[in-house]
């Protein structure tokens, strides 16, 4: 009997799981660095308390295929009615990052919403593993904080 070829993954494939483990990443860091709780956090826009399963990652720059969509410091935990309704509620977001990162960052996410990235398989695999270890010592460093 032939055992089956292990078929190679699709990058759509890849892209959603990296994206589900990135999304979850951005929300506990927000969520500890606001709260010092990975179970709530403030939303970066209006500054209103959710739970975790009420936020959303939200791009400051909109782009599926660009370097922002994984690039951390563009990406925030966001409400709903901020990243969807009010279409990232953009410049109260704005407000809340160069708090963060200075003024700088709009130029930096400027630059990288031009530069197209091409998705490989290896490229999102080692995404995937990256985002899964930071979101485990996250947690893992939270838990130890609060013994």
């Amino acid at each position: 009997m032939k055992k089956k070829k292990k078929k190679k993954p699709k990058i759509t494939t890849l892209k959603n799981k990296l994206w589900k483990i990135f999304s979850l990443y951005i929300r506990i860091r927000d969520c500890i660095r606001t709260t010092d709780n990975p179970e709530r956090g403030y939303c970066i826009s209006c500054g209103k308390l959710y739970p975790i399963k009420k936020l959303q990652a939200g791009h400051f720059m909109a782009g599926r295929h660009n370097s922002n969509l994984f690039y951390e410091r563009g990406c925030h935990a966001q409400c709903v009615k901020c990243n969807v309704f009010l279409a990232g509620n953009i410049l109260d977001y704005i407000d809340s990052i160069i708090k963060l990162y200075g003024k700088k960052i709009i130029n930096e996410l400027r630059k990288n919403e031009t530069k197209r990235l091409k998705f490989t398989v290896k490229y999102l695999e080692d995404k995937i593993k990256l985002y899964t270890r930071k979101t485990k010592k996250l947690l893992d460093d939270y838990k130890e904080r609060v013994k």
